[in-house]
């Protein structure tokens, strides 16, 4: 069975799939031919519909580095970093109280607008799943967390830091196994997963 999908990326243009089940494929409108079975852990565990096969494959058909030097904001190695970068920066902006709470805000806002796609990043590129109706919504439903989807992704980190901070508090010093764990949890909200790497 044969079916046409339409989305749209993150520069607003349509991107039309063209979905051949009988043969395994997935076509883009420029021809590009797409393995079926390439799937985006988003869609782990939920059923499958045209809509998510559409955004599966936008999700996840390009990956690392391009060749003007920006990184693809769509893997694992890549969020984890970038959250792992984040945690060293709040310990370390620890000994500063004074103008913590300003840092903090900027920071996670920062982080809202690069995964949500509301900023250009000059590091990284960002795909149709880094929107607020996207990622945003995920993040605020892996995440049990009340809030707009605009501001889903300031919150998790906010709510990530007081973790962070409760974690470093410990009486009995810091274990950073639950911290992995809370890294792992982010990350992959951001991603859309529902599981590790």
């Amino acid at each position: 069975m044969a079916t046409n999908l339409s989305d749209f990326d993150s520069g607003g243009r349509q991107i039309i799939l063209h979905r051949d089940s009988r043969h395994g494929t997935t076509k883009t409108q420029n021809g590009h031919s797409l393995p079926i079975s390439d799937a985006c852990p988003l869609s782990q565990g939920l059923p499958m519909t045209d809509e998510h096969g559409a955004l599966e494959r936008l999700h996840t058909t390009t990956s690392g580095p391009r060749q003007d030097g920006r990184i693809w904001l769509n893997t694992y190695p890549v969020v984890d970093r970038i959250v792992r970068d984040f945690t060293l920066a709040v310990l370390q902006r620890l000994e500063n109280r004074d103008r913590f709470q300003a840092w903090l805000e900027f920071e996670c806002r920062r982080q809202n607008n690069l995964f949500l796609g509301i900023t250009p990043s000059d590091r990284y590129e960002t795909g149709p799943w880094n929107q607020a109706g996207q990622c945003g919504e995920y993040v605020l439903h892996a995440l049990a967390i009340n809030g707009e989807t605009r501001l889903a992704v300031r919150d998790a980190f906010m709510v990530y830091v007081v973790k962070l901070l409760d974690l470093a508090a410990q009486p009995d010093g810091f274990d950073p196994t639950p911290l992995e764990a809370e890294i792992a949890r982010l990350s992959n909200a951001l991603l859309g997963r529902s599981e590790q790497p």
